[in-house]
């Protein structure tokens, strides 16, 4: 393999770790009217991403990779609990086509709790103090069966310029270094945890060698169209 062909794999495959890492199945609980309405309003849509990016279903992950290790413990049973009890709806997997293999993407979740309060507690299973290390130690397998001979490096820390978004707000950043046979990729994800009121929005961002400057204006559209129904 050459070592284009080489670098477009390793890309492809550091994204697909990240985005299978941090997306919940579909929940089956009743959906009421006002819910429904909470979840349309709340997912990223076309107008919401920068022109000329394109959409595809959300790929959905599974919860597998928290098994065993003890720092995702209690942080995994939230997100399962959440998944099998709060109405929820994922959006399109947007992405940039002119990135390299479309690794510049933006998809959410979003979430329609019973009620403000119940928000708020799933966002401090974010904030618990061995979030980071779960998602650390959850990774970096993942990366480094996902590149053969691959040098994997994953370092995971809070987001702390997420004032003003929404009623609530936590969040991650997650770098992956991959080095394979002479080349060397970084793909950074943003994990975002937005509420309000008795929502929670929950968005992806990935893009290779910097953060995505776009992703404030993507939260904030589908955050004002859920803010007059999530009282």
């Amino acid at each position: 393999m050459s070592r284009p062909a080489r670098r477009g794999a390793a890309i492809t495959a550091l994204g697909a770790v990240i985005v299978l890492g941090l997306v919940t199945p579909r929940a089956g609980a009743a959906v009421s009217a006002r819910d429904r309405a909470i979840l349309a309003a709340g997912v990223v849509q076309r107008a919401d991403v920068p022109a000329g990016w394109v959409s595809q279903k959300q790929t959905v992950g599974s919860g597998a990779r928290y098994k065993g290790i003890p720092a995702c413990k209690s942080f995994a049973t939230v997100l399962n609990a959440t998944t099998l009890t709060v109405p929820h709806r994922l959006s399109p997997e947007f992405s940039d086509p002119a990135s390299a293999t479309r690794t510049t993407l933006a998809a959410n979740t979003a979430y329609a709790f019973h009620d403000a309060t119940a928000a708020g507690r799933y966002l401090d299973a974010y904030r618990a103090a061995r979030v980071a290390a779960c998602l650390t130690q959850a990774l970096q397998p993942a990366v480094k069966g996902s590149v053969p001979g691959a040098s994997p490096t994953v370092s995971v820390v809070p987001l702390t310029d997420l004032a003003g978004l929404g009623d609530d707000a936590v969040g991650y950043r997650l770098t992956v270094t991959a080095s394979s046979q002479g080349t060397s990729q970084t793909l950074y994800a943003d994990i975002v945890d937005v509420r309000v009121g008795r929502a929670v929005l929950g968005f992806t961002f990935q893009n290779l060698g910097a953060d995505l400057p776009s992703a404030v204006s993507i939260i904030r559209p589908p955050s004002n169209r859920v803010a007059p129904l999530a009282t």
